[in-house]
């Protein structure tokens, strides 16, 4: 298919604050932007909370028609309603799942089995731990860092704990 023979889209991937993971993701999108006939561009809002939501208005108020979104979690919520108010459903969450005020997700999303990948971690750790170390599970223990506001890791974090009780 010819996308060059359809109208030019505008796509913004605006992220909180970006890192090596976000800069990945960006390089990883502008390829993709530039096959499909889209303007791409990224914006990165240096941890500011008001720039992100600010930077979203001013994108759609210059003719910006779909977003990537990568926000802090805790504002999930409220970049939820402002791109359903700005792009209607021409968003996609990056990182993490889109949810609302009540914590359920609240929009498409295309992500990842955190439990199982909680899953996958502590089992490594504990078949990694038994070729490599004198092993005595009575003595042995595991810490898992959890972040309980982002519910995909503390998804991870129960997963790992679960497998741990199973395992050790």
């Amino acid at each position: 298919y010819d996308y060059t023979k359809d109208e030019r889209y505008s796509v913004a991937y605006v992220v909180y604050q970006t890192s090596v993971l976000y800069d990945a993701f960006s390089a990883a999108f502008e390829l993709w932007a530039n096959r499909y006939n889209c303007d791409y561009k990224m914006v990165d809002c240096a941890g500011n909370a008001d720039m992100y939501l600010n930077q979203m208005q001013t994108l759609a108020d210059n003719g910006v028609k779909g977003f990537l979104l990568d926000p802090d979690s805790q504002m999930y919520p409220r970049v939820t309603e402002l791109a359903q108010e700005l792009v209607g459903d021409a968003w996609m969450g990056g990182m993490s799942f889109p949810y609302d005020e009540d914590g359920l997700m609240n929009h498409p999303f295309v992500g990842f089995d955190n439990y199982d990948f909680g899953i996958q971690e502590c089992t490594y750790v504990v078949n990694y731990a038994k070729e490599n170390f004198d092993w005595d599970p009575a003595v042995v223990g595991c810490i898992n860092i959890d972040y309980s506001t982002s519910e995909l890791l503390h998804t991870r974090a129960i997963g790992a704990e679960d497998t741990w009780k199973e395992l050790v």
